[in-house]
């Protein structure tokens, strides 16, 4: 396990001697014999191929080895005192990492844990989020941020610690390349002239060339098999570090493996030495040659007719505050064409994507496809879920929520076997497909392995191989190269070359500019302007979001204090007229707290339901009997009773917010900090979870998959969709934790809080309001009776 040692403290340095991992369940280890130093102020760049370890790394150096997890051996030393928050951990997936509801409380996360006072936790999150360029307020909802504005916020949030290390992993992935300069120039400008160790896993090292003076290499074994300055590094191991899929800077990107699925495959795959660049290259049944992708596409796609067309397509931002995305786009996909989305971070080409497939309804303009001199609507045919996948494939940007089969094979065959159940010469086809996909992909050693516990870069492929193995028309894919090396990048446009020559017309949205340049059409969206009034002020004060209801404004202590008095005053409900004229009253007070109707009534549906079951219950088990007059008065006496214990609660629900709960119960109710400020961050993704459901019902939808009407087909989707989210909650959980801890959460016994929770009159209001609810029952009952 990882220590501390008498070094480290005094030096700062990493020490790592012998080093394994190998994660429970495994045979092999991620990590092999790693030995190394890293001295204070060394900026490292860390490469390799897909799988070999990085990731695994960054989170030993970040004293973040759960033996839960696996097993450490070897002699692992770590500056101080070894403990997770010392260095500043930016993780691959910035989604897990959110902890609040707005971005400026997420970056203040790591601070309060430091237990720095009001000023300074201000002083920390403004220059963390200058820094990075955070293109809106403190304010920002987290769930409206997209990828690459969730990756910013991400290293925001490693940057306010000040750390002594601070690892990067992945960390422009998912960023354009203004946005990437961007981050770069933070990184460099906050540990300028300070002692900080930085060490960046990048993909793509020559972004980095000018900042990292060391260069690490990990085997596809995870043994390092380069260590030394970078520049000497790239240019003395060139030949290996291209074998190993390290895009190494000057070098043109590798040639897309070519697939032929039109036929059985004749073999497994043979490795090939490309043009004495060293390039290890999979062929996979060498047959017809990809298209020409430099070109505007083939004569026979522009001449042919459209499959998709868009007429005066907009679409618009979410929430109240809508701001336009896309305004009046006209486009015509047709047979063979390829056509790049590109834009700065959150300028709309994921909310694209989900309208060209059916998923998202548009602000205004039309969708139709094209068949056979047929024109069908798209939202029509996105309400038939086999129909729909026939014509169009989703791979959405977040690949683990497309999974819906426990082994890699039965997923990647998901669909195919859905859509042509009852046509076996498709069918076969179909497994042809899948077959040479998985082979290209590097998925063949894997399909049988668990689909839940792939590497990211591996679920990514599935992800594209369960899109496209049955033979869609129109393939619509979010970021499909992320966190590719040169291998698994030649396959991914490999795949798209082969569904182009097969005539399918293929849309990807993408910073990669290897892979747009391929295109034979781009698009580029603007995205929403900031408005004068939002650009950006970055102060950590309570928000006010628009449409909160007037209970939105108390302390959320005092609005527990009214569900706990309607709870209690629901025990004096002993009679049916009472429970009647109590809950009467919570009605007259529920405008107070109501955000919206439709989604208040939606939360009062369950209550409903429980309160009539409790009521058929208290007649079915009645002495008197079914029928018995004076059975009923009982019963309608247990539902208001029900009624009145729960409804309070529920309503006021929107008006308490997990930072504010959180802040409320550590500061106002001295309860410990450490399992308050995990509840609230459990709170917030159980609040996610609903976006996700949904991400993963529409995944079941356009793949064929969706049950339409059947009564038995609904049930076994709902089981379905309900393990794929709790294995998600799970794995999501994991990486919070982590992320947490990173931001020194683990050794965070009391910490200090960005903002206050005061105790105001509306406050001592709503406790007038609890003695009201526990009161007037009591009162009715004795009048009554």
């Amino acid at each position: 396990m990882a220590e501390s040692s008498p070094v480290g403290i005094e030096t700062g340095e990493v020490v790592a001697a012998g080093v394994c991992w190998r994660p429970h369940g495994r045979r092999e280890p991620t990590l092999r014999e790693l030995t190394l130093t890293l001295r204070p102020g060394e900026r490292v760049l860390l490469a390799g191929a897909s799988g070999s370890g990085k990731s695994t790394l960054l989170r030993l150096l970040a004293g973040l080895a759960d033996e839960s997890l696996g097993e450490l051996t070897g002699e692992l030393r770590l500056p101080g005192d070894g403990r997770p928050g010392r260095a500043g951990l930016l993780l691959q997936d910035p989604t897990h990492a959110v902890v609040a509801e707005h971005a400026g409380r997420d970056v203040a996360f790591g601070p309060e844990n430091r237990r720095a006072d009001r000023p300074e936790i201000a002083d920390r999150t403004r220059r963390a989020l200058t820094a990075v360029g955070f293109p809106y307020p403190a304010a920002r909802r987290s769930t409206d941020l997209s990828g690459g504005e969730l990756q910013r916020l991400a290293l925001a949030g490693a940057l306010a610690l000040d750390p002594e290390l601070l690892l990067l992993d992945e960390p422009t992935a998912m960023l354009d390349p203004d946005g990437a300069r961007t981050l770069r120039d933070a990184v460099i400008g906050a540990v300028a002239d300070r002692p900080v160790t930085v060490v960046v896993v990048d993909h793509r090292p020559g972004d980095w060339l000018d900042f990292c003076d060391r260069m690490l290499v990990l085997g596809p074994d995870g043994r390092l098999i380069a260590d030394g300055p970078a520049r000497a590094v790239l240019a003395e191991q060139r030949d290996e570090l291209l074998a190993a899929g390290v895009w190494v800077p000057g070098e043109p990107p590798p040639e897309p493996v070519r697939i032929d699925w039109s036929r059985p495959l004749a073999g497994p795959s043979t490795d090939s030495v490309r043009g004495g660049m060293g390039l290890r290259r999979r062929e996979v049944d060498l047959g017809r040659a990809a298209v020409d992708s430099a070109a505007e596409g083939s004569a026979t796609a522009r001449d042919a007719e459209a499959v998709l067309r868009v007429r005066g397509l907009g679409l618009g931002t979410p929430g109240a505050a809508t701001r336009p995305l896309v305004t009046g786009l006209d486009l015509d996909l047709r047979p063979g064409d390829l056509v790049a989305v590109s834009g700065r971070s959150g300028s709309g080409k994921s909310t694209l994507l989900r309208a060209l497939a059916g998923l998202q309804p548009a602000d205004a303009g039309e969708l139709a496809v094209l068949r056979e001199g047929t024109e069908l609507p798209l939202d029509r045919l996105a309400r038939r879920s086999r129909e729909l996948a026939r014509v169009v494939a989703w791979q959405p940007q977040h690949a683990e929520q497309q999974l819906t089969r426990r082994t890699v094979e039965a997923e990647v065959l998901a669909t195919s076997e859905a859509v042509y159940a009852d046509d076996p010469e498709r069918l076969a086809a179909a497994r042809r497909r899948a077959e040479a996909l998985l082979v290209a992909l590097g998925l063949d050693r894997l399909r049988g392995a668990d689909s839940y516990q792939l590497s990211g870069g591996e679920e990514r492929r599935v992800a594209l191989a369960a899109a496209v193995a049955h033979g869609p028309v129109v393939v619509l894919l979010d970021e499909p190269t992320v966190g590719q090396d040169r291998q698994t990048w030649a396959a991914v446009a490999g795949v798209i070359d082969a569904l182009r020559s097969d005539g399918t017309a293929v849309v990807v949205a993408t910073h990669d500019r290897e892979l747009a340049d391929r295109a034979g059409r781009r698009l580029e969206l603007d995205g929403p302007a900031a408005t004068a009034a939002e650009w950006p002020d970055y102060t950590i004060a309570p928000v006010v979001e628009p449409g909160d209801p007037p209970a939105a404004r108390c302390n959320t202590v005092a609005l527990l204090i009214i569900a706990l008095g309607a709870a209690i005053g629901s025990f004096f409900v002993a009679d049916w007229r009472v429970g009647l004229l109590t809950l009467a009253l919570s009605l007259l007070l529920a405008p107070l707290a109501v955000r919206g109707v439709r989604a208040t009534l939606a939360r009062l549906v369950p209550v409903t339901l429980a309160a009539i079951t409790v009521g058929w219950s208290a007649l079915a088990f009645s002495d008197r009997g079914f029928l018995a007059p004076d059975a009923w008065p009982v019963a309608a006496a247990e539902v208001t009773r029900i009624a009145c214990l729960v409804i309070p609660g529920v309503l006021l629900i929107p008006s308490l917010p997990p930072s504010r709960l959180g802040d409320a119960l550590a500061q106002r109710c001295r309860l410990p900090h450490r399992p308050v400020v995990a509840a609230a961050a459990g709170l917030l993704r159980l609040q996610q979870l609903l976006e996700v459901w949904r991400t993963m019902a529409d995944v079941r939808r356009i793949r064929g998959l969706d049950p339409g009407r059947s009564p038995a087909g609904r049930v076994r989707q709902a089981a379905g969709l309900t393990f794929a989210l709790l294995v998600y909650a799970l794995r999501s959980a994991q990486q919070s934790a982590l992320s947490m801890d990173a931001r020194g959460f683990a050794g965070a016994r009391r910490r200090t809080f960005a903002l206050p929770s005061p105790w105001r009159a509306v406050d001592w209001l709503a406790v007038a309001v609890a003695a009201l609810l526990t009161v007037v029952p009591l009162l009715l009952s004795r009048i009554l009776s």
